[in-house]
């Protein structure tokens, strides 16, 4: 050992000089200490030694782990998670749309929240954050999409229920080789599920907000469970940080996560994890909402076999040129808050189809369509209707002596006043009381987006109005009752189509 050079030893041994020193007085005692350290720290050989141990340290404990330090392993390079994230797992939804009933069920909820954001100011909710999301400068300007988050949300759900697979593929038996991989073969190993797991954190504050009625039970699943994580976790910091780097441990917390929201989508049951969480007194271990996802399942089966019908029986108007017009009937007391009963509103529509319907009735009407609704600001039912008139009607010729007039009929007004006349004589469906009319003139689907005229005619034989008809419009009022609407009124069914033989 050179002359110029300090042991690790040798270095303990000076730290360790105090204790020699316990029968001095004690502020000589003190003062003695405080200089020794003084002047050890002062040393530029007790510096080099301390920076050899401090980098010995480091060699070993450098990488994630689960309270976000680094662990250097070999030459391994760093990536965290927040950089896996994809801006459009185009993967993930082919997979879906392989399935012809996964693919319905996202074309239906498609066209239901495109609606709803026209329909309602909150949704999906005015709390939303609106900032866009960018990576670069390029990307500040690009405008948050909250209908794009939705469905993307609606992909994961669907995959996690119907074709599930872990976050990364991971068996103990093969750590050792594990161990060694590189960063892009560690990479290489995450599922297209698994990434957009990573999307879904990365949205948790705008998804925890998606709790209304008018969400699928695949949205509110998610609110849910990450409002009962949050709950849990009792202000610690973030659990599943997108800033960690990309490691085994990090992935494996992931497929953790996964597996318990998968068991809460099936069950409608959360458990507590208690890896992660301690329960203190009054805590409780489990939340139940909904019903499962099993009688989700069978009631969305029901309405698809309804639509199928629903096609099925307006093919018979394929050959001919219709037109469809939509209108919201609402029917009140005149001299009187309370509510007109759903019997009563019932009685009514029923006598208006039938008549509208005869030779000498409504010119041109051929059909309908309906849902029940509810005006939630007056608390009155509203008759959401399509009815499907004869497009060859629209024109009306007149002979007046020797010469024919030919007129554009205007459908909305004929048919309010139409409505208003029978509403007049129709005093014993409303127990004598006198009623009054609103009635509102309503875009067959209102989303700008369907760049659709307020009054659609479908000629003979236009497949891709037929499809829009088929595919959205239908659709979209057989299964808004799939929605948990908590209504006034308790009806059976509030969808209805014509029964009549075409």
């Amino acid at each position: 050992m050179g002359e110029g050079q300090i042991t690790s030893s040798r270095a303990d041994e000076i730290l360790n000089l105090n204790d020699d020193l316990t029968n001095i007085d004690n502020q000589a005692s003190e003062g003695l200490a405080d200089s020794i350290i003084d002047k050890l720290f002062d040393d530029e050989r007790f510096k080099a030694l301390l920076t050899e141990i401090k980098a010995s340290k480091t060699e070993n404990n450098l990488g994630l782990s689960n309270s976000g330090k680094r662990e250097k392993r070999m030459e391994r390079s760093y990536k965290p998670l927040r950089n896996l994230i994809v801006e459009n797992n185009k993967k993930l939804k082919s997979s879906i749309n392989m399935h012809q009933p996964l693919r319905e069920y996202l074309e239906i909820i498609e066209t239901l929240y495109k609606e709803f954001e026209v329909e309602y100011d909150d949704f999906p909710s005015t709390r939303l954050s609106r900032r866009p999301r960018f990576k670069n400068i390029a990307d500040l300007y690009k405008k948050y999409d909250p209908h794009e988050t939705l469905m993307r949300l609606e992909v994961f759900m669907l995959a996690l229920l119907f074709k599930p697979v872990p976050v990364f593929m991971n068996a103990s038996s093969q750590s050792k080789q594990q161990a060694q991989e590189t960063l892009k073969q560690c990479e290489n190993r995450i599922t297209q599920l698994g990434r957009e797991l990573l999307f879904v954190l990365d949205n948790v504050d705008d998804i925890k907000q998606f709790t209304g009625n008018y969400f699928s039970r695949n949205i509110q699943i998610l609110a849910e469970f990450f409002k009962f994580e949050v709950e849990q976790k009792r202000g610690k910091n973030a659990l599943y940080d997108l800033n960690y780097d990309l490691t085994e441990d990090a992935l494996c917390n992931l497929n953790r996560l996964l597996c318990r929201l998968k068991a809460f989508a099936e069950s409608g049951n959360l458990r507590t994890d208690k890896n992660l969480f301690r329960l203190r007194d009054g805590d409780t271990e489990s939340r139940i909402i909904k019903p499962s996802h099993i009688e989700v399942t069978k009631k969305w089966a029901q309405n698809s076999e309804r639509l199928k019908k629903a096609v099925q029986y307006f093919h018979g108007y394929k050959k001919q040129d219709i037109a469809l017009y939509r209108f919201r009937l609402e029917i009140a007391y005149k001299n009187c808050k309370d509510r007109v009963p759903y019997e009563q509103f019932q009685k009514f529509f029923t006598s208006l189809n039938k008549k509208a319907a005869k030779p000498e009735g409504f010119s041109g009407y051929l059909n309908y369509l309906y849902f029940w609704r509810e005006n939630f600001v007056t608390g009155q039912l509203v008759q959401d209707i399509i009815i499907v008139f004869n497009a060859n009607s629209l024109m009306e010729t007149k002979i007046q002596e020797s010469d024919a007039e030919v007129r554009f009929r205007d459908i909305p007004t004929e048919f309010h006043a139409y409505t208003c006349d029978l509403l007049k004589a129709s005093s014993e469906s409303f127990n004598g009381m006198e009623v009054k009319l609103n009635f509102e003139s309503v875009p067959i689907l209102q989303n700008s987006e369907w760049k659709m005229p307020a009054e659609l005619i479908i000629e003979a034989g236009d497949k891709e109005k037929w499809s829009f008809f088929e595919k959205r419009v239908l659709p979209y009022f057989i299964f808004l009752e799939t929605f948990d609407v908590v209504y006034t009124d308790d009806i059976k069914s509030r969808f209805g189509r014509g029964q009549k033989e075409i």
